[in-house]
């Protein structure tokens, strides 16, 4: 958003392709280490100063959200090969990098080794959202999972989203409208689950807002995920490969039928526009 409020749509991106077999405190570290040579390189992607309303000065931050995505190392050697073709600004993590201690060291583990001989864990690019979608096969990425709490409506490529249940993840079917039972393997118990999908939502005048970017509008596909008595909304520019969180959710929701509802009324909440954040769900306490 700008100054003056007006709903900017971001035209470039900053992303980050994780190996899928990383624990999590690697990648923590690594992503860390990977985006933080933008600010130097790329300095139009970093904002402001912050203060408080007592003074106190902040550093500034990137004007925009990093997507941090997870796959198999192939297709970190696809994304690789493709990022460099395109001299994309990239920056990379190599396994040798976890047994250094220092700059010098991490530059001088990185410099002997060819290209197509690399072992990366890690990359992040940053260019235009189009460019970066497909060198980095968006679609095939499955976005890093959070390690506690909401889960992430994201549809996988395989054709599945993800809900968070009993701490740990569990695949289930995804369609634009289903519901399911699903058996979670770790505590073995059934969880009831629900899914509703829209596309081409055109958000009214003053857009949506969400978490992550602020308000945004135009063509939208919105995402409802119903699980535990919990609703999540999420919504995407149509033919792209974000979500974003949108304002207010999760939301409670006592059953499938009254997700069912909740969606259609974010949805018209959408069309409305004027900053449109989660409308309570029927029902809910």
């Amino acid at each position: 958003m700008t100054d003056d409020g007006t709903p900017v749509r971001l035209d470039t991106k900053i992303a980050v392709l994780l190996r899928d077999d990383l624990a999590a405190r690697q990648r923590l570290n690594v992503t860390a280490f990977l985006v933080s040579g933008f600010g130097t390189q790329v300095p139009e992607v970093i904002g402001e100063p912050y203060a408080d309303a007592d003074g106190t000065p902040y550093l500034p931050m990137f004007r925009r959200p990093v997507l941090v995505f997870a796959g198999p190392k192939e297709l970190l050697t696809t994304a690789h090969t493709r990022a460099v073709g395109r001299d994309a600004t990239m920056a990379v993590f190599t396994s040798d990098l976890f047994a250094t201690g220092h700059d010098k060291a991490n530059r001088a583990a990185v410099r002997p080794v060819g290209r197509d001989a690399t072992d990366l864990v890690g990359l992040a690019v940053h260019g235009p959202r189009n460019a970066v979608d497909k060198i980095l096969e968006a679609r095939r990425c499955t976005p890093d999972p959070r390690p506690v709490g909401r889960g992430d409506p994201t549809v996988s490529p395989n054709g599945h989203s993800r809900a968070h249940v009993c701490d740990c993840w569990c695949p289930v079917p995804y369609s634009n409208q289903s519901a399911r039972q699903v058996l979670c393997p770790e505590r073995r118990r059934v969880m009831n689950w629900a899914s509703w999908t829209t596309c081409g939502v055109f958000a009214g005048s003053g857009g949506v807002r969400t978490e992550e970017v602020g308000v945004v509008n135009g063509d939208l596909t919105v995402h409802t995920t119903w699980s535990e008595g919990q609703a999540e909304v999420a919504v995407q520019f149509s033919g792209a490969s974000d979500w974003f969180t949108l304002a207010g959710s999760p939301v409670p929701c006592p059953s499938e039928e009254a997700s069912r509802s909740f969606h259609q009324s974010v949805v018209e909440a959408i069309r409305a526009g004027n900053g449109a954040t989660v409308p309570t769900p029927q029902g809910a306490e």
